[in-house]
């Protein structure tokens, strides 16, 4: 639903409480005012999409991690911890989207000594054991749990190193992963924007899982470029979503068509798999997508009907 607030006057005749302006007996259309209608309707939408997709049910997924531990701890000697990771520590979570990622700190139990795939396996069996009626996958990296109630978790065995971690890298561990280094670099950005880029990454990742496979980014990828945009955002723009959002779309194909660097060191780039070389067709593609979802988003500043930019974001009108 779009929603217009009104409040204020407007000089020259004519207010924001609705009342039309004349010219010698004219209704006049006022362009000013549907400009500013627009654009509070716009950022209505765009808080209201951001405020959603946070939205997730902590308690049940604390005691699925809760017995999780349990469950892992009571073979062993010693004990694991277990700490959310991904776009859940970084708060970019958008529920539905995002994977829900538990790293298994498995430094101060006897898992140490064994294997990735070893550890993993163990995970799996002890997991099962503790809800029968979930289903459990061992996968790449982790351990995929969907529980009786839908809710889907993954366990990914990891080694905390003094400055990062390890995670599996087929049947041995990875070189050392600096996550922190891009959430604090990530943390400040935000706070040059007013606190609003958590919450406009959350809207793109929607936006984004609506896109055909092959130009799907990785939530990642999203965060790093979005990172990359906003430490040059005008001191003087302001700190709204739709104007935030606007400024994204206007520089992200750019970005897109080349790759990016991944500050953690897991990787070279954050999309060195997925769209190919520099201006690949899938990176064009993507490119031309921004570029119309950014004429989504000015056409509803023009006009404030906000059904199209609604339809990006959730893939049908709400």
């Amino acid at each position: 639903m779009s929603i217009i607030r009104q409040g204020g006057m407007l000089m020259g005749g004519g207010d924001w409480r609705g009342e039309p302006k004349y010219d010698h007996g004219q209704k006049v259309f006022d362009y000013l005012k549907q400009a500013k209608l627009s654009n509070w309707s716009i950022n209505d939408v765009l808080d209201d999409a951001a405020k959603n997709s946070r939205e997730r049910d902590a308690k049940s997924q604390m005691q699925h991690r809760n017995d999780a531990k349990t469950a892992i701890n009571s073979n062993i000697e010693g004990h694991v911890d277990i700490e959310y990771g991904g776009s859940v520590s970084k708060a970019t979570y958008v529920d539905g989207v995002s994977d829900l990622d538990c790293r298994v700190y498995i430094n101060h139990s006897s898992l140490a000594s064994k294997s990735p795939d070893e550890i993993k396996r163990y995970i799996a069996k002890q997991l099962k054991s503790k809800d029968p009626r979930s289903s459990v996958k061992i996968g790449g990296m982790g351990v995929t749990v969907k529980y009786h109630d839908g809710t889907e978790m993954q366990f990914i065995p990891a080694v905390r190193t003094r400055y990062g971690y390890k995670l599996p890298n087929g049947n041995r561990w990875s070189k050392v992963i600096y996550e922190e280094r891009f959430k604090r670099d990530f943390s400040r950005t935000n706070k040059k924007c007013g606190g609003q880029l958590y919450h406009l990454v959350t809207v793109l990742k929607k936006q984004n899982n609506l896109n055909p496979s092959s130009q799907k980014l990785s939530g990642h990828h999203i965060e790093a470029m979005a990172n990359n945009i906003f430490k040059h955002y005008p001191k003087s723009a302001p700190r709204t979503l739709g104007a935030m959002m606007d400024y994204y779309y206007r520089y992200a194909p750019r970005q897109v068509v080349h790759r990016t660097r991944d500050k953690t060191g897991q990787s070279s780039f954050v999309d060195k798999d997925k769209l190919g070389g520099p201006a690949s067709k899938n990176r064009q593609a993507v490119a031309r997508h921004m570029g119309r979802v950014r004429k989504i988003l000015q056409r509803a500043q023009k006009t404030g009907d906000t059904t199209s930019l609604e339809r990006s974001i959730n893939g049908k009108p709400t």
